[in-house]
């Protein structure tokens, strides 16, 4: 047996052997966009010689993730969606086909839905909901031009729980790859590769951004051949990490596990609580043993993550008035998730207020609806707060 996901963190990727010629505790912060050889004959042995194609900030984060996905291939990029529009730009074009989970983050969704079919000929998407699942259905949707099958799990905004293995297990007889977008579960809750993804893809501005201040994002995989594909995409797209936030990313790391614990931990009592408030309408979370997609969430999982939906009963002047009182009880709404402290998003006037009515409803996604990543804080101070944000 391997070392732990603890050990894992502190220590992977931070070890450069004759590179360094010194031993700091913390790797330094490589800043230099160049890196030089004292020969012509010496370019080709250099593993860094140009910032935008390669940087050992980029090595020590990426062997990280690496190794807590247990995967042997991790790319780092500037953004989440940077990584995610490079792996759909790496394996899509014209006459193909993608089949998709629903919901997905917006980002994601225009992607497929706007931006993808203005650039390809006869590109086309097949949305799969939780409930229809299964593999009939799956194999059912597989044409000669599928070239993708992706989710996310657990699913931006509502929650849902995509099985990795189904899916994975019916792409690779067909051998199409499957893409799981992992930001609200983290390696430390879930593991997609071990579940038989192709690749795993996250938002390391969640979690990982050192506290909600860096951008960041990351693509792990077993493929050789995939990992470089997108290494060229990144190098000729410009979409490469900054070195800073590389180093400030890969700190973050080293006590992720510890933080996902307790976001795990103060999550579920924030769960229970809301379960039991009358003017809540549902709470959305995996680790709800009532919810459909339980049973999955508890083998594939480790922990239920932070992440999690409810809506209010009521209607506009109720919601306008809670709205009031959470920002008196939390401070500002705002996007984004994996912080310190909790963060509150109203999900349908926030990310998702462009798109039209018939597909924020076809996400399940209500005027009533909210995110909630929950935080480091007291969970019984929460309580509190939400107790008082209601009554």
């Amino acid at each position: 047996m391997g070392a732990s996901d603890k050990t894992k963190a502190v220590h992977t990727g931070e070890s450069f052997g004759k590179a360094w010629y010194i031993n700091p505790m913390h790797p330094p912060i490589w800043l230099s966009n160049t890196f030089g050889a004292d020969s012509p004959e010496r370019f080709a042995e250099l593993c860094y010689w140009y910032g935008r194609v390669s940087n050992p900030n980029f090595t020590v984060l990426e062997k990280k993730y690496a190794a807590l996905h247990d995967g042997k291939y991790a790319l780092s990029f500037s953004t989440g969606m940077a990584a995610i529009s490079s792996l759909f730009f790496s394996l899509l074009g014209n006459n193909t086909h993608v089949i998709a989970g629903q919901p997905l983050y917006c980002g994601t969704y225009d992607l497929l839905t706007r931006i993808l079919p203005k650039m390809f000929k006869k590109f086309r998407v097949s949305f799969v909901k939780e409930t229809e699942q299964s593999p009939k259905f799956l194999r059912g949707l597989i044409r000669r031009s599928t070239a993708l099958m992706y989710f996310s799990s657990p699913a931006n905004p509502t929650m849902p729980i995509f099985d990795i293995k189904l899916w994975a297990d019916i792409a690779a007889k067909a051998r199409i790859p499957l893409a799981v977008d992992n930001t609200f579960a983290t390696p430390i809750n879930q593991k997609p590769l071990d579940w038989g993804a192709s690749v795993a893809v996250e938002s390391l501005t969640k979690f990982s951004g050192d506290d909600g201040t860096r951008f960041g994002g990351i693509a792990v995989s077993d493929d050789r051949e995939l990992t470089e594909r997108l290494h060229y995409l990144r190098t000729h797209l410009g979409c490469t990490l900054d070195a800073e936030a590389a180093w400030h990313i890969a700190k973050s790391v080293r006590t992720l596990p510890t933080r996902i614990a307790a976001h795990n931990k103060n999550t579920a009592i924030i769960a229970e609580y809301l379960l039991s408030c009358p003017k809540i309408k549902r709470v959305l979370y995996p680790g709800n043993p009532r919810s459909s997609g339980y049973p999955v969430a508890k083998t594939q999982m480790s922990g239920f993550g932070s992440m999690l939906a409810f809506e209010i009963n009521g209607g506009h002047r109720k919601l306008r008035r809670f709205a009031k009182r959470l920002v008196k009880a939390f401070g500002p709404l705002c996007v984004s998730l994996g912080s310190s402290n909790t963060i509150i998003s109203p999900v349908y006037s926030s990310v998702y207020k462009d798109l039209p009515r018939s597909e924020t409803k076809a996400m399940g996604i209500t005027t009533g609806l909210f995110r909630v990543s929950v935080g480091l804080e007291d969970p019984h101070d929460l309580c509190k707060q939400f107790g008082d944000a209601l009554r």
